[in-house]
């Protein structure tokens, strides 16, 4: 009978040891999955291709138009347009990779009540906005429309401070993990 009760708190200290074990080996697996999968260089890439294409098109519009023919603005504003709908994927695809990682569990959201949870979380702080760049970047894959053209460039105007905020949220967050 004493030998089954030694064997008994063995077997129930061995199994507190293995829950132990496995809950550290899926805290380092997910560390290590965060190091490799959340690699924030294209991002950063992409953010810095972003800013040079702003810093430009603040010089464009800062100079005497008389000059400048017309293809010229519009292809300012082109290359602005198409540098924020490249960041702005990245930060939503980014964004997405973050949580899944550190949740552990699949997004099953719409894009706004996505955009809700990572205000939540503290990635973006405003919320609506997010959409607002959400909303103008879908509408430059629909038709091109002058008019939607210069809303969606005001918004690529305005992004700015909202990725970098978001970048620098992000790259705190992924040291602390």
């Amino acid at each position: 009978m004493k030998n089954k009760n030694v064997l008994k708190d063995d077997t129930s200290h061995f199994i507190h040891l293995k829950e132990l074990y496995l809950e550290i080996l899926i805290i380092l697996t997910n560390v290590m999955i965060m190091e490799k999968k959340l690699d924030l260089t294209s991002l950063l890439k992409a953010y810095n291709s972003y800013i040079n294409a702003l810093e430009y098109v603040k010089m464009v519009e800062s100079e005497d138009d008389s000059d400048n023919p017309f293809y010229t603005d519009e292809m300012v504003r082109a290359g602005l347009i198409q540098h924020f709908e490249y960041l702005y994927e990245l930060s939503w695809i980014t964004m997405k990779k973050f949580i899944k990682i550190d949740e552990g569990r699949e997004d099953s959201l719409t894009r706004k009540g996505f955009f809700r949870h990572a205000g939540e979380r503290g990635l973006i702080d405003d919320y609506y906005k997010w959409m607002e760049f959400h909303n103008a970047r879908n509408s430059t894959s629909h038709m091109y429309d002058e008019e939607i053209a210069e809303k969606v460039y005001i918004s690529a105007k305005e992004f700015d401070k909202y990725v970098k905020k978001f970048i620098l949220v992000l790259e705190e967050k992924v040291k602390d993990l």
